[in-house]
């Protein structure tokens, strides 16, 4: 299963002909956007790895090299003095460094630890995302504090900059936006997803009272999820997310709404000819009546061609199920590459 991958900001802005200097206000500007562009740089290929590789956890290593730098870019500012005691700008890189330290060493922890029990259920996957979405947005206040702070002290020194992004903070940007699309159309899947599955371990555990339950609420989701996604309009073009989607919904709206159906019929069945055939063989043959004999030929009958929906259904829902899985794990995934590594 695809999780959500975490975005980090940037500090998007470049300047114009600007040389390092730390005697000039351009050249001391230029050395910081230097410090915090060498994490930007870091970040983008953190959130690049994270696209690839499908997993939090998995390149907790980056994470570790990422935090090294940014500890070694605040080194390298404090080392330096500021530009004509103009503290306040040295501080606000410092402080968007520091911010950024704190939420990779203890923020990222919580939400690889959040990660390993989201797939638990549907509102364990919302928080884990929600938590994601609250980094998100703690990083964008501490950017955006820190160009304002940027753009006073452009403006005391006429220092020109440019409104155009950087390469790497349009990398960040395009990725970020392409989650943004992504993430709602993932909880839409995972809702049916983990009704499908909660029908499935009921069914496992011979619960049918509670796999009737969890049936209803598969074809509710589906439904409701089939409905969303026809509101759903392409990203930049690409249709596969959405499209992949809906088959997905199709597909869950036809097995609770027929093969679970089915599947279930096969155990009630199941039930009264075991039932039957127990009371059947506790009687001794001059105690069996015709009625008796009747109602059991009957449930024999029924159950063997119930028997035989069973195994025809069964199989093609299994089939069915691990390609639906399949195509929407390599549409996540070329997606995420395409559009966000």
């Amino acid at each position: 299963m695809k999780k959500a991958a975490f975005m980090l900001a940037s500090v998007l802005m470049t300047f114009n002909c600007l040389t390092q200097n730390l005697n000039t206000a351009n050249g001391y500007l230029t050395f910081l956007n230097k410090q915090s562009e060498a994490v930007t740089k870091d970040m983008w290929s953190y959130t690049s790895s994270i696209a690839r590789s499908r997993s939090a956890k998995s390149i907790d290593i980056r994470r570790n090299e990422l935090l090294k730098q940014i500890q070694s870019s605040i080194a390298a500012v404090n080392a330096k003095p500021a530009f004509n005691d103009k503290n306040y700008i040295k501080e606000a890189f410092v402080k968007y460094l520091e911010i950024n330290y704190v939420i990779l060493n203890e923020d990222y922890a919580k939400i690889v630890d959040l990660e390993a029990v989201a797939e638990q259920s549907y509102d364990q996957m919302e928080a884990y995302m929600m938590v994601q979405d609250q980094v998100n947005e703690k990083m964008k206040a501490t950017t955006d504090e820190l160009t304002v702070q940027v753009e006073k002290y452009a403006a005391e020194n006429q220092i020109l900059m440019s409104d155009e992004m950087s390469s790497t903070g349009k990398k960040l940007d395009r990725a970020g936006k392409a989650f943004d699309y992504y993430e709602p159309v993932y909880l839409t899947f995972f809702k049916s997803f983990i009704q499908e599955l909660t029908f499935l371990n009921a069914l496992n555990s011979l619960d049918f009272a509670s796999a009737e339950q969890a049936r209803t609420a598969l074809l509710s989701t589906a439904t409701e999820g089939l409905a969303k996604n026809k509101e759903l309009s392409n990203y930049e073009g690409d249709s596969s997310l959405k499209s992949d989607c809906a088959v997905a919904m199709r597909f869950f709206m036809d097995e609770a709404g027929d093969g679970f159906v089915k599947i279930l019929d096969f155990y009630t069945k199941k039930e009264n000819f075991e039932k039957l055939d127990a009371a059947m063989k506790s009687k001794k043959k001059s105690e069996v009546t015709k009625a008796d004999t009747d109602a059991y030929n009957k449930a024999v009958n029924e159950y063997n061609a119930a028997v035989k929906t069973y195994n025809l259904v069964n199989t093609g829902l299994n089939n069915k199920r691990s390609k639906i899985l399949n195509d929407w794990n390599e549409s996540v995934q070329a997606f995420l590459l395409k559009h966000a590594a």
